[in-house]
């Protein structure tokens, strides 16, 4: 399959697609395109529209994906500071939505769910290469509101975390890095979760830093470091299915994995 590039520039004058912000970025995308980031401090708040998009931290002097500490996405005001969601979430996993982010800090996020990303709905969302740094999920009279500070996962989503780090983010309740919790109308949570090579640490909420709420959907949790969270590291509410045949191995973090 062939795919479409948007190049979003601040710097190099002349390439077509320039764009003012990531956000206007996305708005004139298409499914299927790949939206190349450059270097930068971008003040505002990402929503995948429910498009099927790459969006990637890029450095263009030498053509090669960028790193977090040169591409960092700060929320201005109130809410998630990255949202993958798509309205309806089918009882299924056919026909998802494939949702791309690569290489960015992602900070500053103030939501009662998912301070840093929100991710709902039939959505595969991969976040590969972050850093989701300092982001909080307050809780304010909301259904699971104050869960999930760094990412909340939940529906029928399925969530592929790869070689990021989570640090440092807050939730009044559980999740403070990141919390998967069931979609309404379903008796638990089917989607998928895969963590891997990541580093998840000095999370602050008063129960684990990553909490499972009814997982049931394949999980993979392998080659991590999970430790010195406040409140602990790790817990699940029933039995981790697995996907790979230790579903939490080569990882250092805080058991049990039961509630």
């Amino acid at each position: 399959m062939m795919l479409n590039f948007i190049f979003f520039l601040t710097l190099h004058a002349g390439v077509a697609g320039e764009f003012g912000s990531i956000q206007a970025a996305i708005d004139s995308a298409s499914d299927g395109d790949v939206i190349k980031v450059p270097p930068g401090i971008y003040q505002e708040r990402i929503d995948f529209r429910g498009k099927s998009l790459q969006i990637i931290a890029w450095d263009f002097d030498s053509d090669r994906p960028g790193t977090p500490i040169d591409h960092v996405i700060i929320a201005p005001k109130g809410g998630p500071v990255v949202t993958m969601s798509v309205m309806q979430i089918p009882l299924n996993n056919q026909g998802r939505v494939e949702m791309v982010l690569e290489g960015f800090t992602v900070t500053g996020g103030t939501a009662e769910r998912g301070g840093g990303i929100y991710i709902s709905g039939n959505v595969f969302a991969e976040v590969y290469r972050c850093v989701i740094l300092g982001n909080l999920a307050i809780s304010a009279g909301g259904a699971k509101a104050g869960y999930g500070g760094g990412i909340f996962l939940e529906g029928n989503a399925s969530l592929t975390l790869l070689s990021s780090l989570i640090v440092r983010n807050s939730a009044q309740e559980k999740g403070a890095a990141l919390y998967a919790s069931g979609a309404p109308g379903l008796e638990v949570r089917r989607g998928k979760l895969n963590i891997v090579n990541c580093t998840i640490a000095e999370n602050l909420s008063p129960g684990p830093a990553v909490y499972l709420a009814g997982m049931r959907g394949e999980t993979c949790i392998v080659n991590n470091i999970i430790w010195g969270n406040d409140g602990g590291d790790f817990q699940s509410e029933t039995d981790v299915p697995a996907k790979c045949n230790i579903p939490v191995s080569y990882t250092h973090l805080t058991l049990p994995t039961k509630a």
